[in-house]
């Protein structure tokens, strides 16, 4: 949703590209770089509340952009938001691996896709949204997220305690041993990372330049992330 809210921001606020690239980056920081700490987390205090509480956490956040008054209030935003997408996924992913199915890699491959179903439909939602009801209100857009996080509070699985191993093997040796391939697999990431980002956050941004409206320039979003989907 933050590529498709930047045209409209861009004129609110009047933010320069730049800005528009750190709002970007911010997201991307506390959405991703933190995952590692929120699944650490989770490991030491198991329960659903990280899983629970992230649609909302991200929804209400991201969703309430298009009231913030400048651009530090956005930036805040956009990182309160981020927490909400990091909590959800590490918890998210290992609940469904154990989930008690013969087929764990079909699983986890239709939780990644409806993901990306959904991450490919934020661009057209957020902005028919507030053509329909205007900047001002874009929050209503968070309720599918707070409707979710409603229900995994009452119906989602509890996380399991993780069982202590026999042999305590340190995370330091293991990654020694596959350090070349793990490298290259992230150097690719990490490239790939930084395409998408710069499609995802100034697509939108760059087809109202050129004339095209914002329902416009957000379809175009959509359709660039669900052939990625």
């Amino acid at each position: 949703m933050l590529g498709a809210l930047l045209p409209f921001l861009h004129v609110k606020l009047n933010l320069s590209l730049t800005q528009s690239g750190i709002l970007a980056g911010a997201l991307v920081f506390s959405s991703s770089l933190m995952q590692p700490a929120y699944g650490y987390l989770s490991d030491r205090f198991p329960h659903k509340l990280f899983v629970a509480l992230g649609p909302a956490i991200a929804g209400v956040f991201i969703c309430s952009m298009g009231i913030a008054p400048n651009f530090n209030t956005l930036l805040l935003l956009v990182i309160l938001g981020g927490i909400g997408i990091a909590a959800f996924h590490p918890q998210g992913a290992a609940e469904i691996s154990r989930f008690p199915n013969r087929r764990p890699g079909y699983q986890m491959s239709v939780f990644i896709s409806g993901g990306m179903i959904g991450y490919a439909l934020g661009p057209v939602y957020i902005t028919s949204l507030i053509t329909l009801v205007g900047l001002g209100h874009s929050y209503w857009a968070a309720l599918p997220g707070v409707l979710m996080s409603s229900y995994l509070l009452l119906y989602g699985p509890s996380p399991r305690k993780t069982t202590q191993l026999s042999t305590n093997t340190r995370l330091r040796e293991i990654l020694r041993k596959k350090l070349r391939p793990i490298l290259t697999l992230y150097l690719l990431v990490v490239i790939r990372s930084i395409n998408q980002l710069v499609f995802v956050a100034f697509l939108p941004l760059y087809f109202t330049m050129r004339g095209y409206s914002e329902i416009r320039s957000a379809q175009f979003l959509t359709l660039f992330l669900l052939a990625g989907g």
